[in-house]
This record gives C-alpha cells, structure tokens and sequence, in this order.
C-alpha cells in the first residue's frame, strides 16, 4: 500500500539513520520483512542443532569431550578401552537449539513494532 511520498520517507528516517544507503532503509522499514528474516534465522538455528546433534550420532546422554574406544591387544589378545579426545554433543545440544530458536520465533509473533497513528484533523 503506498501511503505517499512524504509519510514513507518520514517512517523511513525514524528506523534507519540518515546514512545508510535507500536499499537498507527499504528493506529495514518494513516490518513483515525483518520478521520473516528473524523467522528463517531462528527455524535454521533449529534445524542445524538437531541435524548436528543427529549427523554426530544423537547421543542421549550429556555431552562427552573423551570416548572411550575399544580395541583388542595385538600380543595378549585382550580387550582394551583406549580414551580419545572428542566432543560428542549430547541431548542438550538440540534441547538449547530448540528453546533459543522457539524463543526468538515467538517474539517475532508476539512483540511487534507499533508504527505511529495518522493525526486526524478535528
């Protein structure tokens, strides 16, 4: 909806500073579209902590910054558990993705920017 010249370029230096070039201001004045920005940012924050979580094995434990790896003697023939320096992310992982990810969404759907009201002349 075009609301005229002079409103739009009013709105537009409210939001942005005077210094920043006429596509940042555009795409910074809308509202809709820096939600949707925010929205994409936080289901992909979701989607890359549960992909890594379950890419690095979905351990449902805590997480492990040493594994213990089994291997069997070359001279006796007996098992052993040798411990390796690795991080496997544990439940946590996509738990902390989840909540920060569904937090940010939700403040997208329930804090919204109130643009000022049109005076109406009297």
């Amino acid at each position: 909806m075009f609301l005229g010249r002079n409103l739009d370029i009013k709105i537009r230096a409210r939001s942005v500073p005077l210094h920043a070039g006429p596509s940042l201001r555009r795409f910074t004045s809308s509202p809709t579209i820096m939600r949707c920005v925010v929205r994409l940012f936080c289901v992909a924050l979701i989607a890359a902590t549960v992909g890594w979580w379950l890419a690095a094995g979905a351990r449902v434990g805590w997480w492990q910054t040493r594994v213990g790896v089994e291997r069997t003697d070359e001279f006796t023939g007996l098992s052993v558990i040798e411990w390796q320096d690795r991080f496997v992310p544990g439940v946590e992982t996509p738990v902390a993705g989840v909540l920060v990810g569904g937090l940010g969404f939700a403040a997208t759907l329930f804090l919204r920017r109130q643009l000022p009201k049109k005076q109406q002349p009297t």
